[in-house]
């Protein structure tokens, strides 16, 4: 397991029950989000999110994208959940 995908599962795994895994496009930045005034920065990056994401669906620390919370962000953030969590 290389350097990347570690702080991949580390992301995933610090991500407390009820908070989302977010990728804000415009600012280029990861953090955690429970709702719209309780969000936790990170120094992830977009590479951890797409390395958490293509986890085999099994691996508790794959990541699923939350479409409608995409969607309704206008495709601005990318919202995803920690599914093994």
């Amino acid at each position: 397991m290389d350097r990347a995908e570690e702080d991949a599962r580390k992301m995933v795994g610090q991500c407390k029950p009820g908070y989302l895994i977010v990728y804000d496009r415009e600012n280029d930045c990861v953090y955690y989000q429970s709702s719209p005034s309780e969000i936790v920065p990170t120094d992830y990056r977009e590479e951890h999110i797409e390395i958490a994401h293509s986890l085999p669906t099994t691996d508790p620390d794959y990541i699923e994208w939350d479409r409608m919370n995409s969607e309704l962000a206008g495709n601005e953030r990318d919202y995803y959940a920690a599914r093994g969590r």
